[in-house]
């Protein structure tokens, strides 16, 4: 599986976005987790951190920073959504984060059909419970731990 064209970079630089906002706000005693999965309609990518979490209004209003097409520059406390924001509108990703069952948050990102180049069968993984779910980043990229923030 690979990106066309120059779409590689806003991708990686997105997923970095959230990786770093997971590992900033989740306590270093915790980890990120990241899981991917071929679909039909794209390439799905989590990143599930373990941490805080974020009360539901919070959580709205962050969504809404990711798909508005106004942006506050002044709200230094989100430029990283900023990021996310202009990264998503310029590829065309769907972005939205969300809770996860651990307590923490799950961004997910899909990168549509039409940004992949075809070099990887579609199809569905499935858990050892038997549901359907998400690959584990391990089976994708070598094996990293990743930490909070000061680990």
């Amino acid at each position: 599986m690979s990106l066309n064209g120059g779409s590689v970079a806003d991708v990686i630089h997105l997923l970095a976005e959230l990786v770093e906002n997971a590992t900033a706000f989740s306590p270093p005693s915790t980890q990120v987790q990241l899981r991917a999965a071929r679909l039909r309609e794209g390439v799905l990518i989590e990143i599930e951190d373990s941490g805080f979490g974020m009360k539901d209004d919070a959580m709205a209003d962050a969504n809404r920073k990711i798909q508005s097409e106004k942006v506050d520059l002044l709200d230094a406390k989100q430029i990283g959504l900023f990021v996310v924001n202009r990264l998503r509108e310029r590829q065309g990703l769907r972005v939205e984060i969300r809770h996860s069952r651990s307590g923490g948050v799950t961004a997910a990102v899909l990168i549509p059909e039409g940004l992949m180049r075809d070099d990887m069968p579609v199809g569905e993984v499935q858990q050892a419970s038997g549901r359907r779910g998400l690959a584990p980043a391990s089976a994708l990229v070598p094996q990293q731990r990743l930490r909070g923030a000061g680990a």
